[in-house]
């Protein structure tokens, strides 16, 4: 009687697993130049999902795979202005990975035409004191709306203060930078890699303590400069994103009154280049009110709605800064 109920069971469960359903309503969403998204209804007892797509009329499939419950998948790396179809199936027993679904039909779509956007990424530098001969933080806000050429180099330049090297080691945090994409949010710490006397390695670390990014620091005869490359991507166009960049208490104002000058160079992976210039009034008379021209530094960009935003060009925003102070800005840019 056991072997025959064993044998009842390993029956029933061939069947079960021979019943997995092929996955039906296939839908392709978020279609654009480069990417799209494959989605399907879930099958019941599936466990996993294959999906494969290629340009209509070729013979080689490219193939991905994703798992229960996810039944949406985004196809890559797709060429502009070209018909793709795609297919997908089920499967349902974890024990054999023989054991599926038939694959479903074939659903086409074609990809749009890319229109890259003009080079217009915005640099907007902070300090969140004004006193001259003091600590002060350094705060950099970078952004790029989508399909704008990436940014091969940036340089920052001043024609005062300087960073206190000698109150750094290696290994320290000197600051924080928070990188926000169209589909993550990603936190860092800046630590010192390598130090010399006027010269300073930075890298930024994730949570994981992995390096996502590096600045150089460097004291120069004139002031300091801040300099970052951009690693290659394969890919000369941004999806877009915003970078908050601060690193806290270690610039140090000129000890002198007068403007303090903030020189920004920024260089495309397509040779295309942008300059601007943010300047702060420095002064000395502890009896003048601080930050007349400059808030501390911005810790949240939001719309008139309260949602955090990405972009900065031709919007009302309200700008959210450390101090706890509100201001709501409108910058044009042609």
């Amino acid at each position: 009687m056991k072997k025959i109920i064993l044998l009842f069971l390993y029956l029933y469960s061939i069947n079960s697993y021979s019943n997995c359903d092929v996955p039906q309503n296939l839908l392709t969403s978020n279609i654009t130049s480069s990417n799209a998204q494959a989605n399907w209804s879930s099958v019941i007892g599936a466990y996993k999902y294959t999906v494969k797509y290629r340009i209509c009329g070729t013979q080689n499939w490219n193939t991905l795979q994703t798992f229960f419950p996810d039944s949406t998948r985004n196809l890559p790396t797709l060429q502009q202005a070209t018909c793709y179809e795609w297919t997908v199936r089920a499967f349902c027993d974890p024990t054999n990975n023989q054991i599926s679904s038939g694959w479903s039909d074939t659903l086409t779509f074609t990809t749009s035409v890319f229109t890259a956007a003009p080079f217009n990424p915005i640099l907007i530098s902070y300090i969140d004191t004004n006193y001259c001969d003091v600590q002060a933080s350094l705060s950099l806000n970078l952004s790029q709306t989508p399909n704008e050429p990436d940014i091969a180099f940036s340089t920052i330049t001043s024609d005062g203060g300087y960073f206190d090297m000698n109150s750094l080691s290696e290994g320290d945090s000197v600051g924080y930078a928070v990188l926000t994409t169209s589909n993550q949010i990603i936190n860092t710490l800046l630590k010192v890699d390598v130090l010399y006397t006027n010269y300073a390695l930075i890298e930024a670390k994730d949570t994981n303590n992995f390096t996502v990014g590096f600045f150089t620091l460097e004291n120069t005869i004139t002031g300091v400069k801040i300099s970052s490359t951009s690693p290659p991507d394969f890919n000369n166009y941004t999806s877009g994103f915003v970078s908050e960049v601060n690193f806290s208490n270690f610039f140090i104002t000129p000890s002198y009154a007068g403007t303090l000058n903030f020189y920004i160079n920024i260089e495309s992976e397509l040779n295309d280049q942008i300059s601007d210039t943010s300047s702060f009034t420095i002064l000395c008379n502890s009896s003048e009110i601080l930050d007349v021209q400059k808030k501390n530094s911005v810790i949240g960009v939001y719309d008139i709605l309260g949602r955090r935003h990405k972009f900065y060009a031709n919007k009302i925003l309200i700008y959210h800064f450390s101090d706890g102070t509100i201001e709501k800005r409108l910058i044009i840019k042609k």
